[in-house]
Formats: structure tokens, sequence, C-alpha cells
């Protein structure tokens, strides 16, 4: 009987254990790798994980970015956001053109595209494509956080207020209104 409860007692700690280890190899995986852009967010949505097919050969002269796929299966979108995570906003900018003539209403492409003008010194072709977007959703939160970033880069206060003002009436208890607010901090 007692061989019974050291068995028992045995497979429980190897259990906890594998179970403690799952944690903490999970929870370190977890962690984000791409830090914010001047205090800013990156990109809205996440990419997923490449298939291994479309890793780039690393003996090729010139690869590819980490993950992108030379496939057409792969949206346009992604794509640009597998350039934005690795911060090539020069390369990601032609995705998301496409990506915004594909789909008008994918109001996300619409505030990375604005991100990545933005971030390749295009402030003011980036505010029109940022309010172009807002246009097409207004309720999207997202994007007035970045027309008051881009806007307070021109040093237009006033609309950067306006618009970090906006963020926060639409959601005042998320990320992005906690942003808005310290953007706002800023300007007063």
């Amino acid at each position: 009987m007692n061989r019974w409860i050291l068995l028992a007692a045995g497979s429980a700690l190897v259990f906890c254990l594998g179970f403690a280890a799952a944690l903490w190899y999970g929870g370190s995986a977890q962690k984000e790798v791409n830090p914010s852009l001047a205090g800013f967010p990156s990109a809205g949505r996440s990419a997923k994980l490449p298939d291994i097919k479309d890793l780039p050969n690393p003996f090729s002269a010139s690869s590819p970015p980490v993950g992108f796929s030379t496939t057409a299966a792969v949206d346009s979108a992604q794509q640009g956001d597998l350039l934005f995570e690795q911060r090539r906003f020069r390369e990601a900018i032609p995705f998301y053109r496409k990506a915004v003539e594909k789909n008008s209403g994918d109001v996300d492409s619409w505030n990375d595209l604005g991100l990545c003008l933005h971030y390749v010194g295009r402030n003011r072709e980036a505010l029109e494509v940022l309010k172009k977007g807002s246009s097409i959703k207004p309720r999207f939160q997202r994007i007035w956080l970045s027309i008051g970033f881009v806007s307070l880069h021109l040093n237009l206060k006033e609309d950067a207020k306006s618009a970090f003002e906006r963020a926060i009436s639409l959601n005042s208890i998320n990320d992005v209104a906690k942003e808005a607010r310290k953007f706002l901090e800023r300007i007063r």
C-alpha cells in the first residue's frame, strides 16, 4: 500500500513540476518583443506566426523580412504588419496601400499606413490618410490617437488636443485612452 502512495505522490509531484515549468516558460514567451515607438503603440493587428515554408532563405543574398511570405495567399495587411513590427516602415507602405485599395473599410490599415508615413517623415500625408480613415469609421478609437500623435508632431496642438479628447470620449478606460491622457498632459 505504501508503494502505491509513493507512486501517486511521485506522479503528482512530476505533474506539478511540469505544469509549473509550462507556466513559467509560457509566461516568459508571452512578453512583448517590440517596444512601442516614441511612447506610441505599434500596429493594431497581431501578425500570426509564419509557416516554415514562408521563412526566408538564410543563404540568399537578399532575404525578405522574417515571417514574410511571397505567396499570394497572405494578406497585404499582414505583410505590412510584419514589416511594421520590424520597423521597416518605408517597405510596409505599399502593402498597406494595397490593403486599403482591396478593402477601403479596413481602418486598421488606414491607421497603420498613416503611422508608417509619419515614421518616414511624411507627416502631412500621414495626417491626410489618418483623417480619411477616421471619416470611414469615426468610432475607431485608435485612429484618433494616431491623429493626435501626428498633429502633435506637426505642432498643431489644438488639433492634437481635440483628437486625444475624442479618443478618450470613445472609451475612457482602456490603454488607448491612457495613452491619449499622457499626450494631453504633454500639451498642457
